[in-house]
């Protein structure tokens, strides 16, 4: 299986070298806008890290595309003659390397644009910092939670096909428009209805439930 996994690493290493370049050019285009507003505005009253959110979008955009890629690389696997272990094991692993490479990037580009923008923008105050980026929840969140999400979403697409994405897409957009209302001031009654040790639970068991449907759906694929 070592064997297995350092070929792939070879095999797949573009991906790597593409979302690393894609993080960095992401990251130089929002500083360079921001840099550009700074400048030539009369009065810009504040800056943002944009250069960093330009580079969280850009490692978020990778982790999506995995999805499409995990389908891709199942079948090549299995009819190199892969075991499908071998290949959850093997792209999970490559999977939590390239997310943990990009996300260090995004991590080194935030201090980096936090200490030039602070000198370069000292007559203005920093009006949002990232600071969530290096929090140690949020890390571990990154690391293993996109990982294991983006192979879920790939292990259903590759067995159900297109028609599991219209739930897929539904569940997306409660999520995308409910969280940021219920996070909001007022809404805080919601989350202390439910003891917090619940929602670790929930959590677990989510997380559970998603690692087993990867392995039941994986085994039980038929390759195409």
């Amino acid at each position: 299986m070592l064997k297995q996994l350092s070929l792939d690493l070879k095999l797949y290493k573009k991906d790597l070298w593409i979302a690393l370049a894609l993080t960095a050019a992401a990251f130089l285009v929002g500083f360079g806008m921001v840099t550009m507003v700074m400048l030539f505005v009369d009065d810009p009253g504040s800056w943002v890290t944009m250069g960093t959110f330009f580079a969280w979008g850009s490692l978020t955009m990778c982790v999506i595309l995995q999805v499409a890629k995990y389908y891709q690389q199942f079948m090549l696997a299995l009819s190199m003659g892969q075991t499908r272990t071998g290949f959850l094991v093997s792209y999970a692993v490559r999977s939590l390397l390239n997310v943990a490479l990009c996300y260090g990037l995004v991590v080194i580009l935030y201090r980096v644009e936090l200490g030039v923008g602070t000198k370069l923008f000292a007559p203005w105050p920093l009006e949002i910092d990232p600071t969530f980026i290096v929090d140690w929840r949020m890390i571990a969140a990154m690391l293993f939670g996109t990982v294991i999400l983006s192979m879920f979403v790939g292990s259903l697409y590759s067995y159900f096909g297109k028609k599991v994405m219209v739930p897929l897409w539904f569940a997306w957009m409660a999520v995308c428009l409910g969280g940021p209302r219920l996070s909001h001031e007022g809404y805080e009654w919601i989350w202390s209805l439910i003891p917090g040790a619940v929602w670790a639970g929930l959590g677990i068991g989510a997380v559970a439930a998603m690692v087993t449907t990867i392995i039941v759906l994986g085994k039980k694929q038929m390759v195409k």
